[in-house]
């Protein structure tokens, strides 16, 4: 694994990729999240697409930064609502 950078200033020194299946049965949600934000899984692939990672969790919280590029335009040339859509998305998962 090679180290990305996912936005300016944020780099995930292993890459891309998911956590071990394993892993899934060994820790909590909030434990796996806290994992990634020490960087000790690499990052979700989704977060180079949008440009952004998750930077802090507790309990009920997700911490998501990130920056726009030219890879977000909407249709008028905006860069702001697709990215910010992306995060929404990504803070509304949860388990239900």
């Amino acid at each position: 694994m090679s180290e990305v950078e996912l936005y300016p200033g944020r780099v995930s020194p292993l890459g891309l990729g998911t956590i071990p299946h394993a892993d899934i049965l060994k820790y909590t949600g909030l434990e796996l999240l806290q994992r990634i934000v020490d960087g000790k899984y690499p990052a979700p692939p989704i977060s180079f697409q949008l440009n952004f990672a998750v930077t802090g969790v507790s309990e009920g919280r997700a911490v998501f930064r990130g920056v726009p590029n030219e890879r977000h335009p909407n249709p008028l040339g905006g860069d702001a609502a697709r990215f910010s859509l992306g995060l929404r998305r990504a803070g509304s998962a949860r388990k239900g």
